[in-house]
C-alpha cells in the first residue's frame, strides 16, 4: 500500500499543538523522521514491551507520591495491588485518547508486565518510600505548556507533563523529578551527559517559567527494567519471585538515583539552549514540516543504530503504511 502524499493536509501546528521534548529529540536525530512522525502523524501499531512496562511502572510512582503520600511504608506497600490496576486503566485510557487499539497480544503484554511489576514495585518502595515520603511534591504529573515568542513573532508552545517536581524537607529550592526505566546504565556516564540532557534541559526552562523561579537541580531516578529471561517451565509468578530476590540481593544494580545540582547561570544556559532549538525546529516546520516530500537533511545514519532501529523505516522508505496508523493531535490549550 502506497502513502498518498498529495492528498493528506497535515493535522500538526506548533503554534497550536505545542512542541515536546520527545519531539524536538527525534528531530534532532532525523528529521525526516519527525516530519512522519509528529507533522504528518503516522505511528506504528502495537505497543512495545519495553514501552508497555515502563509507563505502567512510571504510573505506579505518580499514583503513590499523590495519592498515598502521607501513608506510612507498610500501609502503602498494602495498596500496591490497587495501585497498579489504577496505573493500568490510565495506562490503556492513554492509549484509548491517541486513538490505538488494543490487540489481544497488547493485551496479554499489558497483563504480563503488570503482574511483574506488582512484585517489583514493592521493592522500589522499600528502597525510597522513605525518601520520598518526605517531601513536599509541588509537581506530580502536571502538564505545561510554556510560550516562546519567535523570531518572526509567531509563538509556539513547549508543552509536556513532569513526573515531578519537590521541595526537601529542610529546603525552599525546587527540584526536578525525572524518572527513567532502563535496561543497563552507566551511572558515571550519566552524571556526565545528564547536565546536557535535553529532557532534563526542557522540563527544568519549563518548571523555572511555571514556578517563577530558578530550579537548583534534577533527582534523575532510575529503575532497571529486568532483563532476566524466564525459564521454560517457570511460571510468571516464579519468575517474578526469583527476579525479586535478584533485587533485594543487589538493590543498587536496580534501582540507582542521581542527584544533579546546578548553578542559576547552568539552568539560565539551559533557557536558552531550549530557546534556541525550539527557534530553529519552528523554522524547520516552516519550510519542510508541513510538506508533503522528505526532508533533503534527512539523517540516514540514524536508520538503524544499535539497539534501535527506526520505528519510521518501512514507511521513509518504501512508503508502506501497513504497520502505521494516523492519529491526531490535540491543542495544548485544549
Amino acid at each position: 500500500m502506497k502513502i498518498s502524499r498529495n492528498t493528506f493536509n497535515t493535522m500538526y501546528d506548533p503554534r497550536i499543538h505545542g512542541v515536546r521534548q520527545s519531539t524536538l529529540n527525534r528531530w534532532l536525530i532525523c528529521r525526516e523522521s519527525a516530519r512522519l512522525s509528529t507533522c504528518q502523524c503516522w505511528r506504528r501499531i502495537g505497543l512495545k514491551e519495553p514501552t508497555t512496562y515502563g509507563s505502567i511502572m512510571h504510573e505506579c510512582i505518580s499514583i503513590s507520591n499523590k495519592k498515598y503520600h502521607d501513608y506510612s511504608l507498610e500501609g502503602v506497600l498494602k495498596e500496591v495491588p490497587a495501585i497498579v490496576d489504577d496505573a493500568v486503566k490510565s495506562y490503556k485510557e492513554v492509549i484509548k485518547l491517541e486513538g490505538a487499539f488494543l490487540t489481544t497480544e497488547d493485551q496479554d503484554m499489558i497483563e504480563r508486565s503488570s503482574r511483574l511489576i506488582e512484585y517489583f514495585f514493592q521493592e522500589y518502595l522499600i528502597r525510597w518510600w522513605h525518601d520520598d515520603h518526605q517531601r513536599t511534591w509541588i509537581k506530580i504529573e502536571d502538564k505545561f505548556q510554556v510560550p516562546f515568542k519567535m523570531s518572526d513573532g509567531a509563538t509556539v508552545f513547549l508543552a509536556g507533563t513532569y513526573d515531578g517536581a519537590f521541595k526537601p524537607p529542610t529546603s525552599d529550592a525546587i527540584w526536578l523529578f525525572e524518572t527513567k526505566n532502563k535496561r543497563t546504565w552507566d551511572g558515571e556516564k550519566l552524571s556526565c551527559t545528564l547536565p546536557y540532557d535535553l529532557q532534563v534541559a526542557c522540563y527544568l526552562t519549563a518548571l523555572k517559567r511555571t514556578e517563577n523561579k530558578v530550579p537548583v537541580g534534577c533527582l534523575y531516578n532510575i529503575l532497571r527494567r529486568p532483563g532476566e529471561k524466564i525459564g521454560k517451565k517457570e511460571t510468571l509468578d516464579d519468575f517474578a519471585k526469583r527476579v525479586t530476590e535478584n533485587i533485594r540481593s543487589d538493590q543498587h544494580k536496580y534501582f540507582e538515583r542521581i542527584s544533579l545540582r546546578f548553578t542559576r547561570s547552568e539552568v539560565l544556559l539551559m533557557e536558552k539552549r531550549v530557546e534556541a532549538i525550539v527557534q530553529e525546529y519552528w523554522d524547520w516546520w516552516k519550510k519542510y514540516g508541513k510538506g508533503m516530500e522528505h526532508d533533503p537533511l534527512m539523517n540516514t545514519g540514524a536508520c538503524d543504530l544499535p539497539q534501535r532501529t527506526c520505528d519510521m523505516l518501512p514507511l521513509c522508505m518504501n512508503n508502506e503504511n501497513r504497520l502505521f496508523t494516523r492519529t491526531t493531535h490535540k491543542s495544548v490549550n485544549a
